[in-house]
């Protein structure tokens, strides 16, 4: 009896022991990645073949297969985009602020006269000028044009553009089109605009229009509870709330001319993610709902993205962020995303240098850190950066495909293929102001 006492408890020992570990593991090396808190596994290099920069709260910087917090973060202000015409030459931006990267070197290039506006969006067009979009507290639009010898013309779009105030969405660059392309709301209507200088070519997506969700409580007393026999003339009922109907919030054009937006829809009382599309030979533009596939209703689209090799991806949102991938023409579908999903799960930015290499980046509570999503020829996997856990969150990325170290290349050095966290890629391919560059396409 006692002897059978004692195996019986051995066993539970060891179950409770394997029990033990795995809890262990689960809490301190939880997705088995490179998180550097359990002392276990060294930190994981990822794809070697790329380069680039991660922005938000700090300055991020992934090189020779990792990414790093850049000690020397040259920004005062929380970064949200950036825009780069190759690896040595680029903008980033804040709410109000506007950085120039050239030659390695950063410089706040934000215009004296700059109005009071909020920056929605920026782009580089084929001659390496850069340009943004704002808009200020009464929905006037305006255009920055940074030139390359750093000065800067502010356009006010009303006037220049349009004959009444335009709220801009969004900017897109087209390919050997050296005009500026605007997405936003003007004259009622949610429009695409190209503009060259002197003319303005319209394309109308939709007419706003509002519909009724509820009432708004403009009770005159605190005390008034709609309880009693009054006639709630002065009550939350007798004000009707509207809100628009769609709303755009990004907008790009596909490696095969057709231009997309992106956004939601009104269906039932409720958001629905909404995709706007046209063909490049096409007259019309025509819509669709985004049809999640994890049972998470996507309720808005707010960020699109379009490789030169003919991928298309989309950041959503639902309770968390998704991605949608497009399968052909209007056809998107769910992609797998890995990481525990919650309501601090949140995307911001994606860069890919062709269809299966690049980052996604925002940030994540679970972790309290920044969120990395790496994309490869097996989807998407979560990775982390090996240097402290610093709470932040990323806004923006881009990322830069590396020369092969095995092909012709007009880097200064053979042997310098960008592959050491040593390399400060001064000797690299880059390094001359556009459009001189030969490798604009980067």
């Amino acid at each position: 009896m006692n002897r059978r006492v004692i195996v019986v408890a051995a066993l539970i020992a060891a179950l409770m022991g394997v029990l033990f570990a795995f809890s262990t593991c689960g809490k301190d090396d939880d997705d088995d990645k490179d998180d550097g808190k359990d002392g276990k596994t060294p930190p994981q290099l990822y794809d070697m073949t790329i380069y680039g920069w991660g922005f938000g709260d700090s300055l991020y910087h992934y090189q020779a297969g990792q990414w790093n917090v850049d000690a020397a973060t040259p920004f005062s202000n929380r970064i949200i985009g950036s825009a780069f015409f190759n690896r040595a030459y680029g903008f980033v931006w804040g709410q109000r602020v506007v950085y120039r990267y050239n030659a390695g070197a950063w410089q706040n290039l934000t215009p004296p006269g700059m109005p009071t506006a909020d920056i929605v969006d920026g782009v580089f067009l084929p001659d390496g000028s850069f340009w943004v979009a704002a808009n200020d507290a009464l929905y006037n639009g305006y255009l920055v044009c940074f030139l390359l010898d750093g000065s800067a013309n502010i356009i006010p779009v009303q006037g220049a553009i349009t004959s009444n105030p335009m709220y801009l969405v969004a900017l897109f660059p087209v390919p050997e089109d050296q005009a500026i392309h605007l997405v936003g709301v003007v004259d009622g209507w949610y429009q695409h605009l190209r503009w060259d200088g002197s003319t303005v070519t319209p394309d109308p997506i939709f007419q706003v229009q509002y519909i009724e969700v509820g009432a708004d409580d403009d009770d005159d007393t605190a005390a008034d509870d709609d309880t009693s026999a009054d006639d709630d003339d002065d009550d939350d009922d007798s004000s009707p709330v509207y809100v628009p109907a769609a709303q755009i919030l990004d907008a790009a054009q596909a490696a095969d001319g057709s231009i997309w937006a992106a956004g939601y829809s009104m269906v039932e009382g409720e958001k629905r993610g909404t995709m706007w599309h046209r063909g490049a030979e096409a007259t019309e533009w025509a819509s669709f709902l985004l049809t999640p596939t994890t049972g998470c209703k996507t309720n808005r689209v707010r960020r699109l993205y379009f490789t030169a090799d003919g991928a298309g991806l989309a950041i959503a949102d639902c309770l968390y962020s998704q991605i949608y991938e497009q399968v052909a023409g209007d056809q998107w579908a769910e992609a797998s995303l890995p990481g525990v999903k919650g309501d601090k799960y949140v995307l911001e930015d994606i860069s890919l240098v062709d269809k299966d290499r690049g980052w996604a980046v925002g940030y994540t509570s679970d972790f309290n850190e920044p969120l990395f999503l790496m994309r490869s020829t097996e989807g998407w996997q979560l990775a982390r950066f090996i240097e402290g856990d610093q709470g932040d969150h990323l806004y923006a990325v881009t990322m830069f495909d590396i020369p092969d170290p095995g092909l012709p290349s007009d880097d200064d050095s053979a042997t310098d293929d960008d592959t050491s966290p040593a390399d400060d890629d001064a000797a690299d391919d880059d390094t001359s102001l556009p459009p001189a560059d030969d490798d604009a396409a980067e």
